[in-house]
């Protein structure tokens, strides 16, 4: 069942040593004309920099991998294929905010030790200790200032059925927003949030939380 999944899910990353987070992705697809038909797909680079990049081929042979085990076919080297994904990602340069963080600790009470001298009316005099035991009363004692940078990631996977006059038939928006500023870090969990969902209601807006183990950010 969908529960005992998560469950799972989440017992993996309890047991992963470098820990586990939860990344959440807005995500938005649109469907085009007759978009359910499947066929054989190539994800193609959309620019010479892509095309050099060890990073892109990463990423693009999970989006293969995801199109795969959604109907697609790989194609052959030799054969034009069906259908062409290309696949862009970007990432801003991060917003910087500044929050306290208050420190608890105990402001009074506890247990206080007097000690002394006294004399008696009578003229002699005897010395004494006391210990006295109060509730202890807590409160915050200081602030710590704590900044934290997000950053804007943007996923956007676009799906063409070939010809003479290549045809959409979808469109895939996904962002998400965190404190991991290396686009190549997030970019599979963001791929892994766009198939959680695919190919889900055209132009419906979701999120999308997946579990991920500590990234390299």
């Amino acid at each position: 069942s969908n529960e005992m999944k998560k469950l799972f899910g989440l017992f993996v990353c309890v047991l992963a040593l470098s820990g586990c987070v939860t990344m959440r992705t807005n995500l938005t697809t649109f469907h085009g004309v007759n978009h359910s038909e499947r066929g054989t797909i190539a994800v193609v680079p959309v620019n010479d920099e892509q095309k050099s990049s060890l990073a892109f081929q990463s990423h693009s042979n999970l989006l293969l991998q995801k199109l795969i085990a959604v109907g697609y076919a790989a194609t052959q080297e030799t054969n034009p294929s069906q259908y062409v994904a290309f696949m862009t990602y970007g990432i801003d340069s991060g917003k910087t905010s500044t929050s306290v963080v208050p420190i608890y600790g105990q402001t009074g009470g506890g247990t206080s030790f007097t000690s002394g001298n006294v004399t008696s009316n009578f003229g002699s005099s005897y010395n004494f200790n006391s210990t006295t035991t109060q509730m202890p009363t807590y409160g915050m004692v200081g602030a710590v200032p704590v900044k934290r940078t997000e950053y804007t990631r943007e996923l956007n996977i676009d799906i063409y059925r070939s010809g003479d006059k290549p045809v959409k038939v979808y469109e895939i928006r996904a962002k998400s927003a965190g404190s991991c500023g290396n686009i190549n870090a997030v970019v599979p969990a963001m791929i892994e949030s766009v198939f959680k969902n695919f190919p889900g209601t055209s132009g419906k807006a979701v999120t999308v939380d997946v579990e991920v183990k500590g990234v390299d950010c």
